[in-house]
């Protein structure tokens, strides 16, 4: 998809690798819009807030950080390609939910669907640089990212031990990697 923020090299890979996947849950969301089937148009963009975490399950290098001006920069990019990404890609199950029911829960499940996402995104882009080892990486985002996300969606009150989660995360890596851009 040519709209993907083309800085995140790590989502586009993912992207690439998922594509009929994403192909196979836009179907199964149409199909649930003409059987007037609500419900499967809400699992499938559940399945796919899930997916797109998995883009920053690499471990990477150290000296990947320093590509980046500051670790500032580095956030703003991380957001900022979070939210358009999320934004592009669940665009097209968010207007079949939407052709099916009109009213201020599904605007609500939506709302709560691409926030918990983006704090997901946020979160996974901030573990790969603590959880270097995979195994590590993979145990932790059974036990904390991936349960709050899914929390989180029904429940939009636990956004806030998830921002909370993301920001102590967020401060452990800047004083982590501080010495990359001293």
């Amino acid at each position: 998809m040519p709209l993907l923020y083309s800085g995140d090299l790590l989502y586009r890979r993912m992207f690439r690798k998922q594509v009929s996947l994403y192909a196979v849950l836009l179907f199964l969301a149409f199909m649930g819009v003409l059987h007037d089937n609500v419900n499967l148009c809400k699992v499938c963009l559940i399945l796919w807030g899930a997916i797109q975490g998995t883009a920053y399950m690499v471990t990477p290098q150290k000296h990947e950080l320093s590509v980046y001006n500051s670790f500032g920069m580095y956030q703003l990019i991380l957001v900022k390609s979070g939210l358009r990404n999320i934004f592009i890609t669940m665009f097209p199950f968010i207007v079949l939910m939407l052709m099916l029911i009109h009213d201020s829960e599904a605007i609500l499940f939506c709302l709560a669907l691409f926030s918990s996402t983006l704090f997901y995104q946020w979160n996974m882009g901030m573990a790969r640089f603590s959880f270097e080892p995979q195994t590590v990486m993979g145990i932790y985002w059974l036990l904390f990212p991936l349960p709050l996300f899914l929390v989180s969606i029904m429940n939009p009150v636990v956004l806030i031990p998830y921002l909370a989660l993301n920001i102590g995360l967020t401060l452990s890596v800047k004083k982590k990697y501080k010495h990359i851009w001293n």
